[in-house]
Order: C-alpha cells, then structure tokens, then sequence
C-alpha cells in the first residue's frame, strides 16, 4: 500500500488515486462511489457471482469492474483437477459460463483473456512454494494453517499436471 501511494505522489496521481486497506467483507464506501473496481484475485474471496452482486452497488453507472477469476479452459477437466476445485471453489466454471454470469448480473461484457502460465508459475507458484517450508516450520503446531500448505501444495503439482485445463481469467465488464 505505501508502495502505491509512493508511485502515486512520484506521478502526480496522489489527487486521484487513494490506497484504502480494509477488509473486502467489511467495506463501507457509499454507493456509487468508484468509475472503477479492479479485483485481482480477490473476488474469489467472496466468490464469483457474489462479489459481482455486492461491488455492483459500489460502481457508478459505466462504471468498470475488471477481476481475475480462476476458470476451466474446457468443458471437460479430468475428473482429478475437477474434484480438487470442486472442494477448494466450487465457483469454478468455463470462460462462456462466467461471461453469461456477469450477464445475468447486469453488467456489459467487455472483454477476457486467459492470462500466460509463466503468471502461475513465475509469478504466483514458485514464489509460494519457496515459502512453504517457513509456513510450515513457523506454523508447526497449528493444524489449520498446516492443513492451508498442504492444499497449496496439492495445488501446485495438479497446475503442473492440468495447466491445459484451467487458469486464470482476466474478466472485463461495465455496470449497465
């Protein structure tokens, strides 16, 4: 956050751009307040269709809301990497289905990219992984954050195994 607020100031952006950190589930903005919401990889916090329902509020009309959110590249998974996501998100769907939801929910459907793997591996999964036996020392005696790196780690060797099948999706829309 004070990175953000730094580059803001060193481009003269300070008057427009204010970094807020807060809880997503505890947000107390007034409606309408944003031209633009970008939620990258947190809208899988609230899940998908949720966090289109209750940011929708906060958007002015035209108002954007661009997101990243995990999505199956094909109908028809494996049933291994099907059942993994079933368990961890079950708001997991192909790209089609995801742009009917930001459809249904009343936003204009702009755009969507499936975004590279060097973005899971480089950027996501091998910094994770090299944290992970720290987690684990630091967290030796807490079974619920033990139980957090091994589904980190399970979710890494099936990307390595079914990173044909799903990734992240950059999705793009407009409140109506």
């Amino acid at each position: 956050m004070d990175d953000l607020t730094a580059r803001a100031q060193r481009q003269d952006l300070d008057n427009r751009v204010t970094a807020i950190n807060m809880s997503m589930f505890e947000m107390d903005f007034q409606p309408e307040s944003f031209d633009l919401i970008w939620a990258e990889g947190s809208i899988y916090i609230a899940g998908f269709q949720a966090g289109l329902e209750q940011w929708k509020s906060l958007l002015k009309p035209g108002g954007y809301l661009v997101c990243s959110e995990v999505s199956w590249l094909h109908h028809n998974p494996p049933p291994e990497i099907r059942a993994f996501w079933k368990e961890v998100y079950p708001d997991i769907d192909t790209i089609p289905n995801k742009i009917n939801q930001i459809i249904e929910h009343h936003y204009d459907y702009q755009f969507s990219f499936v975004l590279p793997k060097e973005d899971w591996t480089e950027g996501y999964y091998n910094p994770l992984e090299a944290n992970l036996k720290t987690l684990e020392q630091q967290y030796s005696n807490v079974s619920d954050a033990l139980e957090v790196v091994t589904i980190f780690r399970q979710e890494i060797k099936l990307y390595h195994e079914y990173s044909n099948d799903y990734s992240y999706v950059f999705y793009g829309m407009i409140k109506r």
